[in-house]
């Protein structure tokens, strides 16, 4: 009994030392297939740890712990219970309120940017990527205010609340169309993953400039329709120039029958009267 017993430590040792070793050669935290960010438009954590590693502010972000974008998806407050105002202070909401995700609070103006574009329904298409789908109680998107620095840190009176995607189940990747007021310059578009099946949220900071402001159909090119010129009047017709008159003639002279020959020319052109001899 007692050799039984020792022989089930021995291989449950060996199993917990096995995870242990597993762990350490893929790099990775046991929270690794946890949970997901916004990949449309990229969320600071996602585009320094997949997409612009090289970016100033991801080199920092990388240098500052490299843990932290390695666990990219883990940006989140396992037991906030809604509270997210009061859990997390101004300054530090794209960190989630952790020391882990502290350098993805920086106030600076360059982050990787992303010129977000309407569809054709007038409406911007962002998408979410969830390495663990959770029932869920809402996605919220958050947009600067108009005059926001980003320089200046995050705080949540900087923010107005744009989309609620209330409730839906777990899934891979969640979708969302979201109509966008009109801003100018750089923003930070703030999100929150609420859980319904426990009070864990998750939490990311996209950078984005918009493109066309208002959140109308983005700016469609017109080619007016081609009017053929007008075909000019034909001339007005021209009438004939009358035939120049014919020479009057000077009446008629007698002509000496002697002198005929000298007057043939005469003679043929107007008629002449004849001068008869006694």
């Amino acid at each position: 009994m007692k050799y039984t017993q020792h022989l089930w430590r021995l291989v449950v040792a060996l199993g917990l030392g096995m995870s242990a070793v597993m762990v350490g050669l893929s790099g990775a935290s046991p929270t690794a297939t946890a949970h997901g960010s916004v990949d449309n438009p990229p969320s600071r954590v996602y585009a320094c740890r997949f997409l612009n590693r090289n970016n100033p502010a991801c080199a920092a972000a990388w240098r500052a712990n490299p843990q932290a974008l390695y666990d990219w998806m883990e940006v989140n407050i396992g037991d906030v219970g809604s509270q997210h105002r009061a859990r997390i202070p101004d300054g530090q909401l794209c960190g989630a309120g952790r020391d882990k995700y502290a350098a993805f609070n920086a106030a600076r103006s360059d982050w990787p940017v992303t010129n977000v574009v309407p569809g054709a329904d007038g409406k911007y298409h962002f998408s979410y990527e969830a390495t663990a789908g959770h029932a869920t109680r809402f996605f919220k998107f958050y947009l600067t205010k108009q005059g926001f620095n980003p320089n200046n840190p995050l705080r949540w009176d900087d923010l107005e609340e744009v989309h609620n995607s209330g409730g839906s189940g777990a899934r891979s990747r969640y979708e969302f169309a979201v109509d966008l007021p009109a801003r100018t310059g750089q923003h930070i578009l703030f999100q929150i993953w609420e859980r319904s099946d426990s009070t864990e949220a998750f939490y990311s900071c996209s950078d984005i400039t918009i493109n066309n402001p208002g959140g109308g159909p983005g700016p469609v090119t017109t080619v007016p329709p081609t009017t053929a010129p007008p075909k000019p009047a034909p001339p007005k017709p021209v009438p004939p120039k009358p035939a120049p008159p014919r020479p009057k003639c000077p009446d008629p002279k007698p002509v000496d029958v002697d002198a005929i020959d000298a007057a043939a020319v005469a003679t043929v052109l107007c008629p002449a009267k004849r001068l008869g001899r006694n």
